[in-house]
């Protein structure tokens, strides 16, 4: 009995030892696996570079557009801006004028009063 015994310990004993070498050392089928699942998990972040990279040229194409528009609103503005000077400068003049000719036309009534 001690003969078999120990066969049986050994059988035993290998059977585990197999059986634990074979879980350790994967096949070509897990290497597949695993290449899978690595090559999905990069085609999703380079996906993700991707629509990044594409919603980056829009904001960019999107923000030239205003930029520009906007140049064009500063510059219109500033024009808008200097003709209203102009304005303000020549009306003034004009007041100014008007003023100076009422005063004199009032000082010559008051002196033809004056005059018997």
């Amino acid at each position: 009995m001690n003969k078999k015994n120990s066969l049986t310990a050994f059988l035993l004993t290998a059977g585990i030892l197999l059986t634990g070498a074979c879980t350790q050392m994967p096949s070509v089928g897990d290497h597949m696996i695993e290449q899978s699942s690595n090559a999905k998990e990069l085609g999703k972040k380079w996906n993700k570079g991707n629509s990044l990279v594409e919603k980056g040229n829009k904001n960019i194409s999107e923000g030239e557009s205003m930029i520009k528009k906007g140049e064009k609103l500063i510059s219109q503005g500033n024009m808008k801006k200097y003709d209203g000077q102009m304005m303000v400068q020549e009306g003034s003049k004009i007041m100014q004028q008007t003023e100076v000719s009422y005063h004199q036309s009032l000082a010559r009534a008051v002196v033809e009063d004056m005059d018997p």
